[in-house]
């Protein structure tokens, strides 16, 4: 019978300690943070619009999309309708150059004319973004997005510069777009799946590396703990 006892005793003693030794690795040795994950990211910047200053025909153009220009830089050369002082003109229109300049230093992320292009005033011809100052926005569920906060520490993957960098949230968007999975079919009845998402910028230093906009990015958040 005392053997029965110190088997079951021992039996006891066996478990407790095993609990114990479970709780103790999940709070020593377990990494304490958590974090939120998601693909749904890309680079972006501000980016200034190079509009025509009136209507007219693009003759030449002097950028292509990569192309750094500086402020003050000749973009294009335009044929432009002159200012009319009088009807006693005549039929004929008047025809003068015009040459459109970039507003800003920068690097051509858009190309929206060719030469040949007939446009109106105000049409836009180019878009420049300063490279040095990109950041990432990631789009969170909003289940998710009262766990993030300005300060967090944020790592960030380009895939396509096969790069991780460490960076943090800078602003968490107030309005939010909603993302549509494709419907799925159950017998006869079709449902989709509407997930509402948080707009996150997220800034980190990519110094030496040549992020450009529109590149996808993979970002994992760490809400809380040891990372913070």
């Amino acid at each position: 019978m005392q053997n029965k006892r110190q088997i079951i005793f021992m039996a006891g003693l066996t478990v407790i300690l095993g609990l114990v030794a479970a709780l103790g690795y999940r709070y020593w040795y377990q990494p304490t943070f958590d974090f939120l994950n998601t693909d749904d990211a890309q680079v972006t910047g501000s980016f200034v619009q190079v509009a025509a200053p009136a209507s007219g025909q693009i003759n030449e153009l002097f950028f292509d999309v990569g192309d750094d220009v500086k402020d003050g830089g000749v973009l294009a050369a335009m044929q432009v309708v002159a200012p009319v002082a009088s009807a006693a003109s005549g039929p004929a229109v008047p025809r003068v150059l015009a040459r459109v300049t970039s507003p800003v230093n920068g690097t051509i992320a858009v190309r929206s004319v060719s030469v040949g292009d007939t446009i109106a005033a105000g049409q836009p011809l180019a878009k420049i973004v300063n490279l040095n100052r990109l950041w990432v926005i990631a789009n969170v569920d909003e289940d998710r997005a009262a766990d993030v906060r300005a300060g967090q520490i944020v790592d960030v993957v380009i895939s396509a510069l096969n790069q991780t960098f460490r960076g943090e949230v800078a602003e968490i968007g107030s309005a939010t777009t909603e993302a549509t999975a494709a419907p799925s079919t159950v017998g006869l009845a079709s449902t989709s799946d509407s997930t509402k998402k948080v707009p996150v910028k997220i800034v980190f230093n990519y110094a030496g590396a040549r992020l450009v906009p529109g590149m996808s990015a993979t970002v994992t958040i760490y809400t809380h703990g040891a990372l913070q």
